[in-house]
């Protein structure tokens, strides 16, 4: 019974022992009673893990909320029935299921992705629309405001000029209408004093004209208008899998890395042409205020004088007629287009960074989603080990039989390769990397398996007509036989394949 008890319990610490780098950093890093609930058996600790799970499940359905449906602009009771539903359901799925809990957190390394990048994508629009778009748009609307102002303005200087000049004349008019009884009666005067006259020469006696009085007439005048203006084998294998401890991003990272970057382009030309565009006509306009302050001035000074001597009726009617024209005036109107001018408006650094950030963000989140990714089968190995386990067995038994079945389907590519170098140089190849040392890495003969330079420790098959270079680790994983003058059968011999090994294997 003892011998049990202690085989037993050698069990259970064999089970305790940890077996990922997860498991080793965390154990290192908390105590040994967390440790043991984190990796317990499923039905251990039960109230436990449901109080723990519903905690962490709210509080993380309360954070979702936060971010994402607060900011909605939809009505407050919704809000609050949807903040329940998220709490609720997040209780109780990570209060009772691993599933929930594993897929709840798989959503870290999702918005990491693509739908992250959805995400900060409206982000980075809505930042350019309220940031370099809104004061374009403002600054056009006061150029246009000026240019109907300045339009405006003219047509008021024109007509206000206009005034000036005629008033004058204006003047003369309205003191004629004003004199116009006394006109009148001055006219009756003279027509009743020829009336004598009119008789006599309409009659047929003989006429004697009398003494006829002198007139005399001065006028004298002076007018002046002034106006002034102012102006595969194992190092291609390594390609084909992901390492998840290299700091670098690896190969197939790259082929998903480059198409994203590329559609970020789209939202980084926009933020760029949209800022470049409101800086350059923002200085423009800033321009134009300071260097077209424009200042008018109407000068008008007008003096007519005319005298009529003697006392006979004729004087006296030339007196009230031409004696209005006796007027003089000085007008002065002065205006500016300060009130014209465009006034556009700049924004500053702080305005700029906050358009800028989320399209940062954007251009982080293609680079960070390589990592991210690493995180998803962290996570599922960390929920679901056994699975992680079979996951593992799969992957190195096809890695064993691609690697086993490399050299045939490789082998036209590999004899290709070895008869482009079996072909002659150029003798001007042989000089320049003879004479620059820049140019050898260009210039140096290439493994035909991975296509990586030459180097001294490179293997030159020895066979006359073949020469073949492959590097070490090519040289290693073709089991020291040169696929480009090896028959295809001794290739595909049983001695020089592994498959019975990956049999075994996966037994």
């Amino acid at each position: 019974m003892a011998t049990r008890l202690h085989q037993n319990g050698a069990k259970g610490q064999r089970r305790r022992q940890p077996h990922t780098t997860v498991q080793r950093l965390l154990s290192w890093a908390l105590p040994t009673s967390w440790g043991r609930f984190l990796w317990r058996q499923p039905g251990q600790f039960p109230v436990t893990a449901f109080l723990l799970g519903a905690g962490t499940g709210g509080l993380l359905a309360v954070g979702l909320f936060q971010l994402l449906v607060n900011p909605m602009n939809i009505y407050e009771h919704q809000k609050v029935v949807v903040l329940y539903g998220l709490v609720g359901f997040g209780a109780a799925g990570w209060g009772t299921s691993p599933h929930i809990r594993c897929a709840s957190l798989l959503l870290i390394p999702k918005m990491l992705g693509k739908e992250g990048r959805l995400l900060v994508l409206g982000y980075a629009l809505a930042a350019i629309y309220e940031g370099p778009l809104a004061n374009l748009r403002h600054n056009l609307h006061a150029v246009v405001a000026s240019l109907g102002c300045t339009v405006e303005l003219q047509i008021n200087n024109t007509r206000a000029a206009w005034r000036v000049s005629t008033a004058p004349l204006r003047t003369v008019f309205k003191d004629l209408l004003g004199n116009r009884k006394s006109l009148e009666a001055e006219t009756q005067n003279v027509s009743n004093s020829f009336k004598d006259l009119d008789t006599q020469v309409n009659s047929e006696a003989g006429y004697t004209p009398e003494d006829a009085v002198g007139l005399e007439e001065t006028a004298p005048g002076v007018g002046a208008h002034h106006a002034v203006a102012v102006g595969r084998p194992l190092s291609t294998q390594k390609k084909a899998v992901i390492f998840p401890y290299d700091p670098a991003i690896q190969a197939l990272e790259m082929k998903n890395l480059i198409p994203e970057l590329l559609e970020t382009l789209p939202a980084l030309l926009l933020l760029a042409v949209l800022c470049g565009l409101d800086w350059a006509l923002y200085s423009a306009f800033h321009t134009i205020r300071h260097h077209s302050f424009l200042q008018y001035s109407f000068r008008s000074s007008h003096k007519l004088e005319v005298k009529v001597g003697g006392d006979s009726l004729l004087a006296r009617l030339l007196r009230k007629t031409i004696g209005a024209l006796n007027t003089s005036s000085e007008s002065v109107v002065e205006s500016s287009n300060m009130p014209c001018l465009p006034q556009p408006v700049s924004l500053d650094a702080r305005a700029y960074v906050r358009t800028a950030l989320p399209v940062g963000l954007l251009v982080c989140l293609c680079l960070l989603q390589a990592f991210g990714y690493r995180l998803r089968r962290v996570i599922a190995a960390f929920y679901f080990p056994k699975r992680e386990k079979k996951r593992i067995l799969f992957l190195y038994n096809e890695l064993l039989r691609k690697r086993a079945a490399f050299t045939q389907l490789r082998r036209a590519a590999i004899v290709r390769q070895a008869q482009q170098q079996r072909a002659p140089r150029h003798r001007l190849a042989d000089v320049l990397h003879r004479s620059c040392p820049l140019l050898r890495p260009w210039l140096r003969r290439r493994c035909v398996v991975c296509q990586a330079p030459e180097t001294p420790e490179s293997y030159v098959c020895q066979t006359p007509d073949c020469k073949a270079v492959y590097c070490r680790p090519c040289w290693d994983d073709m089991r020291q036989r040169c696929p480009a003058c090896t028959p295809r059968e001794e290739l595909s011999s049983s001695a020089f394949s592994d498959s019975d090994d990956d049999v075994t294997y996966a037994e």
